[in-house]
């Protein structure tokens, strides 16, 4: 079992990170209804403003 760290920054420039457990992200599913799929296991997720950063 692992970890995937979720981490964004606030419109006031504050840090803020999670971790939740996972077997394994492959596809984020966003609201908008846009699909992200990664071919490798997905480690970290970064949210900085209107950027999606993911770390596989």
């Amino acid at each position: 079992m692992g970890y995937i760290k979720i981490e964004t920054v606030t419109s006031n420039k504050e840090r803020f990170a999670f971790e939740i457990e996972s077997d394994g992200l492959y596809k984020i599913n966003c609201l908008s209804g846009l699909a992200v799929e990664a071919p490798d296991k997905i480690c970290e997720i970064c949210i900085f403003h209107n950027i999606f950063v993911l770390r596989t």
